[in-house]
């Protein structure tokens, strides 16, 4: 169930981006752009500046504001990553995802930097995190869709369960692994060795 990101995406993310004490320049263009990311990977945090939000709103280090701040689990080669994606302004929908929807949301970009929300259906209750269900590329954009992980199915049976299905430019997790192993290659395995 879970988008397999090498640490290298990790480290690039962490540079494309202004760090705390070095506010952007640039002013967030959109209203739906990602304003501030604090990643989370072996417990180390970086916490990134990408844009200055417009007017009076601010893009501050706080992280509680479920309204502002999206907070993903990502499987990375030999661990997870956890994502706090933060907005300028409130932008969750009011309706709570529940197993029909097919998403709570889908990003344009990196997988550790999404550069957009493009679409939004519903908001996961609170404390639950969020997890890759799609990727898919089109007109040489990368979209990523993500699901409440405490609506996600779980699947059947541990260690080489089939997660996921891989096609040409696109990946559909049908479920997600226990604890303990994550989706690659669409199917459940365990994580590498930190090296």
């Amino acid at each position: 169930m879970y988008q397999l990101a090498s640490v290298a995406v990790l480290v690039v993310a962490a540079f494309h981006s202004s760090p705390v004490n070095g506010l952007e320049d640039d002013e967030c263009k959109i209203p739906t752009q990602p304003c501030r990311i604090k990643l989370t990977n072996h417990g180390v945090v970086h916490d990134m500046i990408v844009c200055r939000c417009p007017g009076e709103d601010h893009c501050d280090d706080t992280w509680e504001d479920p309204d502002r701040v999206l907070s993903l689990k990502v499987a990375s080669i030999n661990s997870f990553v956890y994502p706090l994606v933060k907005l300028c302004k409130s932008q969750m929908p009011t309706k709570v995802c529940t197993p029909e929807d097919s998403y709570a949301f889908k990003v344009k970009g990196p997988l550790f930097q999404p550069r957009e929300i493009v679409d939004q259906k519903c908001r996961c209750q609170p404390g639950d995190s969020m997890i890759v269900v799609s990727r898919e590329t089109s007109n040489s954009h990368i979209y990523h869709a993500f699901m409440c992980q405490g609506v996600m199915r779980e699947c059947m049976h541990g260690m080489g369960t089939s997660c996921a299905e891989v096609k040409f430019g696109s990946t559909y997790y049908t479920c997600k692994c226990r604890d303990g192993l994550s989706c690659r290659g669409g199917r459940c395995n365990k994580f590498l060795a930190a090296v």
